[in-house]
């Protein structure tokens, strides 16, 4: 029998285990599927032109998606930090690299779920996991807007298409700037019925973090652009219309929630950007050769980091420790409600 617990609860806890452990089975299993999916579809339009790119495009666009893996990490990461959670690299890797497999299933909130359900093994809270989740795909699109409106000349023609893109790096800077999004992520966890966040987000994490995020988009720009070069010939243009159309297609992408890694929403906007530079089987080429090269490396890179860092013990506790944190976090919210609950202590004015 598990310490402290009444012989009743135990059954119980092991049954709450074993129903974890069946959604996370089925989560890798589902995310499994809808990838291997997406990548079938677009492996037939791409093996007849492959031979037109030598190893050395291709690996270095391979190698250029796999460290654009690192610093969206570290974004996240220190978005948790500055809100109270300092995880380490490994711990910090498998969360994240794992969690992110979520996104190639349909609707955005997959990985914010899957990261509040591994942090909480590293004693994070939800709300906290859940903030900086969203936190992070809030400053991946503000990151991505920032890069795709610095290089605008290179990737947008159309005035009007260059204004609403204007426009919402305006508003996304507002909503992204430390006061205004403290408060929005204080509605959001009142809205989830979550208690509210103890430690408000820094200007210097929220800089950082956009900064990383940034490097991130630039270096799948690179991934992209290793690919049209090798079809296309080197040229600056080309690198500036490659990370440029990587970035405001990957906003869009994030914008529209219900297409799983913005697939069938990103690879039109980049076919449309890159037919002014290249012919069209060409930039078909290209972008679907980068979304195959970065959906190789995030399924890659996530299940390995699941793999190499143990995802049963890491992600998957013993019974007896779920049952122990379950107990820490239940005491925890009863505190909170008393706090919330106990009287103001008013003076007495009597004396003694």
């Amino acid at each position: 029998m598990l310490r402290g617990m009444p012989q009743g609860h135990v059954p119980r806890a092991r049954a709450r285990f074993q129903l974890r452990l069946l959604v996370r089975i089925g989560f890798i299993l589902a995310v499994a599927l809808f990838a291997a999916v997406a990548l079938g579809q677009r492996w037939l339009q791409v093996r007849s032109s492959l031979g037109r790119l030598d190893a050395r495009h291709v690996g270095l666009a391979v190698a250029c998606a796999v460290l654009s893996l690192l610093p969206a990490l570290l974004a996240w990461r220190e978005l948790l930090a500055g809100l109270g959670s300092r995880l380490p690299l490994p711990a910090a890797a498998r969360v994240f690299y794992v969690g992110q497999l979520g996104k190639y299933l349909p609707g955005s909130v997959w990985p914010v779920l899957a990261q509040m359900e591994l942090a909480r093994e590293h004693h994070v809270p939800r709300s906290r996991a859940a903030a900086a989740a969203l936190l992070a795909i809030g400053t991946g699109l503000v990151g991505a807007l920032l890069v795709g409106g610095a290089l605008l000349p290179f990737t947008v023609d159309s005035t009007r298409a260059r204004v609403v893109l204007l426009a919402g790096l305006a508003v996304s800077l507002v909503v992204a700037s430390p006061p205004v999004l403290n408060r929005v992520v204080g509605v959001g966890l009142r809205l989830l019925r979550r208690p509210p966040l103890d430690t408000a987000l820094t200007a210097s994490t929220e800089l950082a973090s956009l900064v990383l995020s940034a490097g991130s988009w630039l270096l799948q720009g690179l991934a992209l652009y290793a690919l049209a070069s090798g079809l296309a010939g080197d040229g600056w243009r080309l690198l500036a219309l490659c990370v440029g159309a990587t970035a405001t297609a990957s906003a869009l992408g994030i914008l529209v929630v219900i297409a799983p890694a913005g697939i069938g929403v990103r690879d039109p906007a980049l076919v449309a950007a890159l037919s002014g530079v290249l012919d069209p089987g060409e930039a078909l080429v290209a972008a679907i050769g980068v979304r195959l090269v970065l959906s190789v490396a995030d399924l890659v890179v996530g299940f390995g980091t699941g793999l190499l860092g143990g995802v049963a013990r890491a992600a998957i506790p013993a019974p007896e420790t779920v049952v122990e944190q379950e107990q820490e976090q239940e005491h925890e919210q009863e505190q909170e409600q008393e706090q919330e609950h106990e009287p103001a202590q008013e003076p007495s004015g009597r004396s003694t």
